[in-house]
């Protein structure tokens, strides 16, 4: 049934710009309108446009696959103030929808002016709003609109002048008293000066069940009372009877009915639209035709690299080709892009402004750009394709990626918009992830922060320095189940919802748009400040591949450190003009031992644990083993196992090829897809595809474009088929295709599946109906479902069961996903149980998971057997009796004789008098009952290593991991079936069902258990940095320290890297010491730079502690003296002593000067008037003056004499003295000796009691409240110490330490040895 509002007033999640405003998306909005009968709406975030044309985009796809007719209208929410030019909080908001084009270019403008005028918000007044009126609708927004303030009536007549009969008031379903007011006065005003009303919910999230969610993402934990705006419930995409029973009772039904036809009115007025055929490209050649010059710089490009340089046989090939790609992109129109490109890597060589010399990008597959020198490989040599980069059939525009130097990158930028005018930088969009998800939630429901900060630290090894602007839902939630460990359900479930989730806006490393006029008539620029530097500038808001797709040029330039380590280090070691860099040695055996041995800090993209590991396991023999492991180090390669498969397989694992063909195509990855490449190659040689079809397979597996992916299947069977290939092959090959690009290989089941319900009084639904139900209001109602559809929303699917250890345990069902449709199979077991599923479904079996595609007949499978029952008892015949047995009347008790064991009850009595916490979670004695655990659960064992003091929350945790099951929670036991057959029944909708349990199995209806569930430009940018680190360590070193601009935390692992190989490092010296560290012989010296506190400084003329002391400030000199750059004018702990002693009498000195020219000068303008007056005057006035002359010659000769009286003691007086290497420590984070050298650490035996010295000492809480804190030594390892140990500790000073593994017992303070400063 149609639904007659119209949501005039509606927040994404693009109304999160510098606040936590909206959750609703895009895709949300659409789908509700569209289940509500509603034929459209519009979008007014805050602040700005920035979500107008995507959500236009989503529009239109969605109205072509749904066959629908749904509209938007183009708004904005922006904020009134008096005058823009005074900079204050006084605005209001204010809300505007554009009725045509020319109001949608206005709308445009009118915010980019605000945000030229933006101070805390986007700020406009009256003679903007007057200037951009034309084309626009102006309503009243919400109760902090403009019609809040006192001046009201003053504003309407204004008002009503500039928009006429487009200016509305909007009257609030929010059911809050103070609304229900401002409605009041808000329809007095409407009936006073005549302007119609309109109906809103000013919407921030979709449905009514995202109210908790929604108060999760703004910041406000589970039990607390929301802010006064959000305090009832009334936010959603609201339908019109919703509408109606909030506002008739205020307003009756007539009145009701006529705002919501103005809504209806409004949006007929209202017809916009993007133009995705604009002409904005940049020319490079402005008049005339460009192929000419284009063909003329190829020439050129050919003269120096292929003309007589190459073999016939070679240069006919690049004939081919390059004939080839220049009708390829005089068809797509890239002759100008590609030129354009040149010129500015043209201008940043003759600038000295580092740029890559490989190029990055799909740009690499043109042989065309290699001759015009934008990228330095040879696209033949290296077996790149073109048509990834371009082709005829291509919708996305190509990719060009220039690398340059971070430092210098402002002026590339600056290059562009001298040249070509129209130059835009680009916004990203910030989504949480995996690790900002779990924080957020944690706080939300009152779980203690370092449980979160525990499972964030292990998302970190599964995530990568990815581009700024990449996300994928299905990365974040595969991360959440690779550190799901089951026992907190409830904290990732809320992770789950929170992910994707936009968090903010930013400016783009490395996307620039370049057009041929102004952009702000096709999409505002909007004020977003710099992450890093804060510093405001003005980018393109809508997001770059939209623009791309309009017509505008984008190009990408990208700040890249490595560059300027590479430049420096080349410098520094005086080889520059003579190290061609792009023609390395690229199987050097010097780069290559140094990476097989993962000696990779600083190597680009190597430099990471993780990665250091896999080059260990792999152990690349050659350049082309180095790109692979850079393929493999990503997220999709981890959790899917394709790593590990590919390290199986290299270290001899058997394997077979699915077809003879593969051989040729993937020997060298092992038959393993890890390259775009690969896939291009394997439905070229399977399929018989052309190379332009292949990049349009490549690009929906790589963009996930489950639509274009579906038609893409049975395609490629059908063509398989016609080149011989066995359907079932053909199936499996197209399954490794998609897997390739995928994060996830748990899919899928059939949607006729009906999972195990261990309790319910309705008929079981299936999977697909569950689905259904949950997505589909409409269906669930036709189907009797829509009780469970507000379940479902409200509380989730409920629960199944899952395979939990040895034993099957009920466990909430996450979340249901579609996944399209796939050829299903039917597994049925000896005993009848059964279940379809796709050949890439995981079974856990005896044997490990196992894919169905590695099943056979004869294979045994779980089943659920019968109900366990267990009974959880004491034995005292093998217990000692403690506080912790169970006594008479408590279940487990058993009358039986106790054999009481000495160990057991002298350790409980012990750890009673030490009131000693729990060794598990750290909380104090006495807060909680405490028990005596057994580590190996036998309780005969009485040894005391064997014994571990547990508070009963902790202890009860220990036995539940081991098999104890909660009272009603012992579960079913499990039973083994053998495979009776496997046979194909057809394509069919395929679901996957998410588990809690990390264990991610479920249990269907019959008793089954099923489980749920740029490579090559950066190798080469490894191992030229690997190559610079193998044959110029010293050198490399220096530049890579120097690229951290003085970060002492990040240049410590480097100093201890340079330590541990033997290079000496020259501590500070002012006299030989740069800013920057330097290569001294075959030391290297530390840089000034890095002392703490001191960035940049100017050397003295001379080196004497009255020249130095004089020009430094006091914290200049603290970080000179404790560094130890001013050694050579004496002792640490003395000069130290000195520096207030000195600036004391500099200072008295200073205004001693100052009072002596005081008084000189004024003695100087009083003989000046005794000389102009002296004869004029009274012989009585002639005395007075030559008084006040004597007067202010003493005053000099007092401060004189002050002057030469203040006396510098130039050796103070020390009651005691630091140790150096305490000093050291505190101004350059190490010591460049042996921290240790000066203590007595006889006492240390290296095993439960060593010598540290302090490096950093972090108290915290537990979760109990009780104190404990965290130390690192200067070796880097990590202690903890638990309250009834806790004893602060200085940083920089030394300590013996007694530790239990890394808690520590005892500490005491280590001596110095004699005559040791």
């Amino acid at each position: 049934m149609a639904d007659n509002f119209i949501h005039l007033h509606l927040h994404s999640q693009f109304s999160n710009y510098g606040m936590k405003d909206a959750i609703s998306s895009v895709d949300g909005i659409i789908k509700r309108v569209h289940e509500l009968g509603q034929r459209g709406f519009a979008l007014t975030d805050h602040n700005g446009c920035s979500g107008l044309i995507d959500t236009y985009v989503h529009l239109q796809k969605y109205n072509k696959k749904h066959q629908t007719d749904l509209k938007m209208v183009f708004g904005s929410e922006l904020y009134y103030t008096y005058d823009v030019s005074i900079k204050d909080k006084s605005y209001s908001h204010i809300l505007f929808l554009a009725k045509n084009q020319t109001g949608l270019e206005n709308l445009f403008k009118l915010t980019t002016e605000a945000h030229k005028h933006y101070y805390y918000k986007s700020r406009i007044d009256l003679d903007l709003i007057k200037q951009y009126s034309e084309g626009l609708i102006c309503t009243s927004a919400c109760m902090g609109g403009w019609l809040k303030g006192d001046n009201r009536e003053s504003l309407i007549p204004q008002f009503k002048d500039i928009f006429g009969d487009d200016l509305y008031f909007e009257i609030h379903t929010y059911q809050h008293e103070d609304q229900k007011r401002f409605n009041a006065m808000v329809a007095d005003m409407s009936v006073k000066y005549d302007v119609p009303l309109i109906a809103a919910c000013d919407s921030h999230y979709v449905y009514e069940e995202d109210y908790e969610l929604h108060k999760a993402f703004r910041g406000r934990s589970k039990d607390d009372d929301e802010d006064q705006y959000y305090a009832s419930n009334d936010f959603f995409i609201q339908s019109e009877a919703q509408v109606f029973d909030r506002l008739y009772p205020q307003f009756g039904v007539d009145m009701v009915e006529t705002m919501v036809k103005n809504t209806n009115k409004i949006f007929d007025q209202c017809n916009t639209q993007i133009d995705f055929n604009l002409d904005v490209y940049p020319k490079f050649v402005k008049d005339g035709d460009v192929k000419p010059v284009f063909l003329q710089a190829l020439r050129d490009g050919y003269k120096q690299k292929i003309l007589n340089r190459v073999t016939p046989e070679f240069k006919k090939q690049v004939d081919e080709r390059v004939l080839h790609e220049i009708d390829i992109l005089e068809q797509v129109g890239y002759m100008d892009y590609l030129l354009i490109t040149k010129d500015l890597l043209d201008a940043c060589r003759k600038r000295g402004i580092p740029v890559s010399q490989v190029g990055r990008g799909s740009i690499g597959g043109c042989e065309c750009a290699y001759l015009l020198d934008i990228v330095g490989l040879d696209a033949i040599k290296n077996n790149l394709y073109f048509e990834r980069f371009a082709n005829p059939n291509r919708v996305s525009p190509a990719d060009v990626d220039n690398d340059c130097s971070q430092v210098r990158r402002a002026e590339v930028i600056e290059y562009l918009k001298e040249k070509y005018k129209y130059v835009y930088q680009c916004r990203t969009f910030s989504y949480m992830k995996a690790s900002g998800a779990l924080k957020e939630a944690a706080r939300c429901l009152g779980i203690d922060k370092d449980i979160a900060d525990a499972y964030s630290k292990k998302i970190k090894s599964v995530s990568f320095d990815d581009d700024e602007d990449f996300y994928d839902d299905e990365l974040e939630h595969a991360k959440l189940d690779h550190v799901n460990d089951g026992k907190h359900n409830e904290l990732f479930k809320l992770a789950k919802q929170l992910v994707g989730i936009m968090t903010g806006f930013g400016k783009h490393a490395s996307a620039v748009i370049v057009s041929n006029q102004d952009i702000t008539k096709y999409c505002s620029l909007e004020m977003q400040k710099d992450s890093k530097t804060k510093e405001e500038t003005y980018v393109a808001s809508t997001n770059f591949k939209h623009l791309e797709s309009m017509g505008f040029l984008k190009e990408d330039i990208l700040g890249l450190r490595t560059l300027d380590v590479i430049d420096d280090c080349v410098t520094i070691a005086g080889v520059k003009d003579t190290l061609d860099l792009i023609n390395l040695p690229w199987n050097d055996e010097k780069t290559l031992e140094l990476l097989r041995k993962g000696d990779t800090l600083g190597v680009f993209q190597m430099k990471s644990y993780g990665m250091t590991q896999v080059l260990k396991d792999i152990a690349p023999k050659s350049f082309v083993d180095l790109i692979s492991v850079v393929a493999l180090y990503r997220p999709a390669c981890i959790l899917g196992g394709t790593l590990q498969e590919f390290i199986d397989r290299r270290n001899g694992k058997p394997f077979e090829y699915l077809d003879p063909r593969l051989k040729d195509v993937l020997s060298e990855t092992y038959g393993i897809m890890l390259y775009q490449e690969d896939i291009m190659k394997v439905v070229q040689v399977i399929g018989g595809y052309s190379m332009a079809e292949a990049d349009t397979v490549r690009r929906a597996i790589g963009k996930k474009d489950h639509d274009l992916m579906q038609q893409i299947t049975g395609e490629f069977i059908e063509r398989a088929k016609s080149t011989g290939t066995d359907p079932e092959v053909a199936q499996q090959i197209l399954d490794m295709i998609i897997a390739a690009g995928s994060y996830s290989f748990n899919h899928c089941i059939s949607g006729d599946t009906v999972l195990y319900r261990d309790k319910g009084r309705h008929k079981p639904l299936t999977v697909a109906e569950m689905y259904k139900t949950m997505h589909d209001r409409e269906w669930a109602k036709k189907n009797g479902h829509e009780h469970l559809n507000d379940k479902y929303r409200r509380y989730g699917y409920g629960k199944s069961l899952s395979m939990v250890d040895d034993r099957i345990k009920i466990n909430d069902i996450v979340d249901i996903y579609y996944k399209g449709k796939n050829d299903v199979y039917l597994v049925e077991t000896e005993k009848g149980s059964f279940v379809k599923a796709t050949m890439k479904h995981k079974f856990p079996t005896p044997d490990g998971i196992k894919l169905l595609s590695e099943l056979q007949v004869g294979d045994l499978l779980y089943t659920k057997g019968e109900r366990a029952v267990v009974k959880d008892t004491y034995n005292l015949t093998d217990l000692e009796r403690s506080d912790n047995l169970p006594t008479k009347g408590q279940r487990g008790f058993q009358r039986k004789a106790y054999s009481p064991t000495r160990n057991f009850e002298q350790s409980i009595e012990k750890a009673k008098q030490e009131q000693r916490p729990c060794e598990l979670c750290g909380c104090g004695y006495g807060s909680t009952r405490f028990e005596m655990h057994h580590k190996d659960f036998n309780r005969k064992n009485n040894d005391l290593d064997n014994f571990q003091w547990l508070c009963v929350s902790c202890h009860k945790k220990e036995h539940y991991k081991h098999g104890r099951a909660k009272k009603g929670d012992h579960g079913y036991f499990i039973n083994i079936d053998k495979i009776k057959s496997i046979m194909y029944v057809g394509i069919e909708d395929v679901y996957d069902v998410e588990m809690a349990h990390p264990n991610h199995t479920f249990v269907v209806n019959n008793g089954l258990v099923v489980c749920n569930s740029h490579s090559q430009s950066y190798g080469y940018m490894a191992y030229i940095t690997a190559y610079l680190k193998a044959h110029y360590p010293l050198e490399f070193y220096v530049a890579t320290i120097n690229s951290e601009d003085g970060n002492q935390e990040k240049i410590l692992p480097y100093i201890q890297e340079i330590k541990r190989k033997g290079i000496e490092i020259l501590p500070p010296d002012l006299r030989h010491s740069k800013r920057e560290w330097t290569v001294q012989g075959n030391s290297i010296r530390v840089g000034l730079s890095y002392i703490r506190g001191i960035n940049k400084i100017e050397k003295p003329q001379e080196y004497t502690i009255d020249a130095i002391f004089s020009k430094y400030t006091k914290l200049q000199l603290e970080g000179l003296v404790g560094s130890g750059a001013l050694d050579f004018l004496g002792d640490t702990n003395e000069l130290m002593a000195l520096i207030p002693e000195y600036k004391s009498y500099d200072g008295d000195r200073k205004n001693a000067l100052a009072k002596i020219d005081e008084w000189k000068a004024k003695l100087m303008e009083h003989e000046k008037l005794m000389s102009q007056e002296f004869e004029h005057v009274t012989p009585k006035e002639q005395q007075s003056m030559e008084k006040k002359k004597v007067s202010i010659e003493n005053k000099i000769q007092e401060w004189t004499d002050k002057y030469n009286s203040i006396v510098l003691i130039e050796s103070p007086n020390l009651t005691c003295k630091t140790p150096v290497s305490t000093i050291r420590y505190k101004y350059l984070g190490c010591s460049f000796e042996d921290p240790l050298k000066g203590y007595n650490t006889n006492l240390a035996n290296g095993r439960d009691v060593k010598a540290i010295i302090c490096s950093k000492f972090e108290r915290r809480t537990t979760k109990a409240g009780n104190p404990m804190a965290n130390i690192l030594d200067h070796n880097g390892n990590r202690y903890v110490m638990w309250s009834n140990y806790l004893v602060e500790l200085e940083c920089g000073k030394g300590y013996y330490i007694q530790v239990y593994g890394d808690t520590i017992r005892k500490v005491k303070p280590l001596e110095l040895k004699q005559n040791t400063p």
